[in-house]
């Protein structure tokens, strides 16, 4: 018998059975993520390097979740960001509303990212005792909602509106594909060559 030997093993096993299996059209699934739980953990502003010198650091990190880079604006940009995971809840991000292009790796077909051009920043619009298929329904009806989180107990969701910080873009790393079931694709796809700052 194989016992795990640290407790990280054991929180990405944890986590991985709490999460909840559902899926819906238009929606990325980040599973065991709340989406409002983010922080940088790698700042070049003070000496801003090009998205594409970000997009190598992301794309090798697990850690990283997203990335923003805007060489011209003011600090605060050229950052690499983290997801904070938590077994108690589960994100979903709209394929559409923050963006809707795709781009892959900068030097591989994978990871992928959606681009949001106006950077990437949420707040909280409601929360609601709902199950997660009416959190989803009430965020397709919202025009302000960009995506949602459900409490994995399946009693309640919040909903999220789409901000900005002025350091856009920004790339969100998408999850593995197995996540991804049942979502439309955006409509058009980027190519590397749109990653050069």
């Amino acid at each position: 018998m194989i016992l795990f030997n640290t407790p990280m093993m054991v929180l990405f096993t944890l986590s991985g059975c709490i999460a909840i299996d559902d899926n819906f059209a238009g929606y990325y699934h980040f599973k065991n993520v709340n989406g409002l739980g983010l922080s940088s953990y790698f700042d070049a502003s003070s000496s801003p390097l090009s998205t594409r010198a970000l997009g190598f650091a992301c794309d090798d990190d697990v850690q990283c979740a997203f990335y923003n880079s805007n060489t011209g604006a003011s600090s605060g940009c050229n950052k690499l960001y983290k997801w904070t995971f938590d077994v108690s809840f589960d994100s979903f991000l709209s394929n559409t509303t923050c963006g809707g292009d795709i781009k892959t790796a900068t030097c591989s077909p994978s990871p992928r990212y959606l681009v949001c051009p106006n950077d990437y920043g949420v707040s909280e619009i409601a929360t609601y005792q709902l199950p997660p298929e009416l959190i989803a329904s009430s965020c397709d009806r919202n025009p302000s909602c960009v995506g949602f989180t459900v409490n994995n107990d399946r009693t309640a969701g919040t909903l999220w509106s789409y901000g900005t910080s002025g350091c856009g873009p920004a790339y969100l790393k998408l999850p593995a594909a197995n996540n991804l079931k049942n979502v439309k694709q955006p409509a058009s796809m980027l190519e590397d060559k749109d990653m050069m700052a």
